[in-house]
């Protein structure tokens, strides 16, 4: 199982160290760039051995350590 933990380690690999498990709103509040979110899945893709359906790339699935988890576990499934 994908959990937030592992979000925010995928996070702080990509050197967003400041980033916290319970921050909220990363996207909106512009702690992460669309360059952080071009590593952060590219990190993903190569620690999970899967590919991120570009349909599950959307701001509202960036905005917390849980939903990025969710984003991990459904592109796991789909591979």
């Amino acid at each position: 199982m994908i959990t937030a933990n592992d979000a925010l380690t995928l996070l702080h690999k990509i050197g967003c160290t400041s980033i916290s498990i319970d921050d909220q709103n990363l996207m909106s509040n512009n702690v992460l760039n669309s360059i952080d979110i071009m590593n952060l899945i590219s990190a993903i893709e190569e620690d999970y051995n899967c590919s991120v359906d570009v349909d599950l790339i959307d701001v509202a699935n960036f905005e917390n350590c849980e939903a990025i988890a969710q984003i991990i576990a459904n592109a796991v499934a789909q591979s």
